[in-house]
């Protein structure tokens, strides 16, 4: 049934790579796309910066945290990208994204006045609300103007702004900790009486309100896919794809849920551990793990994105799920290890081979899932995917570190160990289910080369 919409998807991919887009557009769309992904990532992440002194002012402990780490944005986030999904496919894409922008910005700066856990839990909804508005649409128009052949270092190359705007968040964050009490800020009439942590969401949460206008200079790329008086795909039609490629699907979906797992484990505790294991200032670990997410992050994704590209092009069609297994049987030793070290060097260096390898290969999931999907249904497959990686795998990381410190182990000092607990089990798992789905992947690629 879908052979022929596979037909018209690499017929697209084909004019996209002769005739086209002009250059100026597809490097509009992807600086665009690019600072809002970096803005939205640094509101995310900012938190985790800030750990200490929320714990101290509004009296919250280590599980309080990980819901504001994890289940306060990531279920939001999640279950509204369903309809975001559904938007993408039918609806403007510039303005679902404009409105997006909007809302979590406002949002990230509304958390500066949070006077209370439900306050602050409040504004992490929201950033997780408006957040859901980029990637269904972003990852439709990427996918949309570039060719299968350069996928995966097209959508690395967005996904670098998850470790700049990591990066951003945790450098601007850590310093304004340590210096905003002495600086001019604290003197503004009116505004003397804002804590240092406040400042840091009111400074984080006005760009992504001025910049959201610039989401009107993406192309509507949807207007050029071949018309058709076929009626657009429904749900029902997007659940039978996933159903005539399941295994390969389910690997995707649950692999990626795994890594995004394990990630959120580290991401979200890293600060804290570092405070905590090698009494560091926020200044400090801000910058020393906000330099490692810019430089080896950053670099990280373009390294995944060309390694799986030039498999594919060498005939590895399973390549979007063989590399990530890959990377995970290495890396997660190396990420236990960091959390047992006595060093903080010794830590960054480990560490920082997980971010190299394997950090970027949810991204690589993603991809795997959209080989196998048709132009029209493809913001409604990205929304199923954060759905589930997100109810999952960003509600299980970080909190399960949590509730292991806070009434598992009953030691803060602990934490390393709660992270280690959560790799050693869900790294296996991920590893068995993506190798899973190497074999039908291949059979679904060698399908589709029939076919068209």
């Amino acid at each position: 049934m879908y052979a022929g919409d596979r037909k018209v998807a690499a017929e697209h991919q084909s004019d996209a790579r002769t005739a086209g887009y002009p250059l100026v557009v597809l490097a509009a769309t992807g600086v665009v796309l690019l600072v809002l992904n970096i803005l939205a990532n640094a509101d995310r992440q900012v938190i985790t910066i800030l750990v200490r002194p929320l714990e101290q002012d509004l009296r919250l402990n280590d599980f309080q945290m990980s819901l504001l780490l994890g289940p306060a944005f990531s279920l939001l986030y999640a279950v509204t990208g369903l309809p975001f999904g559904w938007a993408a496919d039918r609806l403007s894409r510039r303005w679902i994204i404009l409105a997006g922008a909007a809302v979590w910005g406002a949002a990230t700066a509304l958390a500066g006045l949070a006077a209370s856990f439900g306050q602050l839990l409040a504004a992490r909804v929201g950033v997780g609300v408006g957040e859901a508005s980029l990637t269904p649409s972003a990852w439709s128009t990427i996918v949309d103007v570039v060719p299968k052949s350069w996928l995966a270092l097209a959508v690395s190359a967005y996904n670098t702004g998850v470790t700049i705007g990591g990066a951003v968040g945790l450098v601007l964050g850590g310093w304004l900790i340590d210096h905003v009490a002495a600086g001019p800020l604290a003197h503004l009439a009116g505004l003397a009486h804002l804590r240092p942590w406040q400042w840091v969401f009111l400074l984080l949460g006005a760009p992504a309100v001025l910049v959201a206008p610039f989401a009107l200079l993406l192309p509507e790329t949807r207007k050029d896919h071949p018309q058709t008086d076929a009626p657009p795909p429904t749900w029902g039609s997007v659940f039978q794809l996933m159903g005539q490629n399941k295994r390969a699907m389910a690997a995707a979906f649950l692999g990626g849920t795994g890594i995004v797992t394990i990630t959120q484990a580290i991401g979200a505790w890293t600060p804290t551990f570092m405070h905590r294991a090698f009494h560091l200032s926020a200044t400090t670990v801000g910058l020393y793990f906000g330099v490692l997410l810019f430089a080896v992050g950053t670099f990280g994704h373009f390294f995944v994105g060309a390694t799986v590209d030039a498999l594919y092009r060498r005939g590895i069609k399973d390549a979007y799920l063989r590399y990530p297994a890959a990377a995970l049987l290495l890396s997660i030793p190396c990420a236990i290890a960091a959390f047992l070290s006595h060093q903080a060097w010794l830590f960054l260096a480990l560490i920082g081979f997980f971010y190299l390898t394997t950090f970027p290969t949810m991204g690589v999931c993603l991809a795997a899932t959209q080989l196998m999907t048709p132009p029209l249904m493809r913001g409604r497959i990205v929304a199923a995917f954060l759905l589930c990686i997100h109810v999952v795998g960003s509600s299980i990381g970080a909190p399960f570190v949590g509730l292991l410190v806070t009434y598992g182990l009953r030691d803060p000092s602990k934490l390393g160990a709660a992270v280690c607990g959560v790799l050693a089990l869900t790294g296996p798992l991920t590893i068995a289910l993506l190798w899973q789905g190497m074999k039908p992947l291949r059979a679904f690629e060698a399908s589709a080369a029939v076919s068209t």
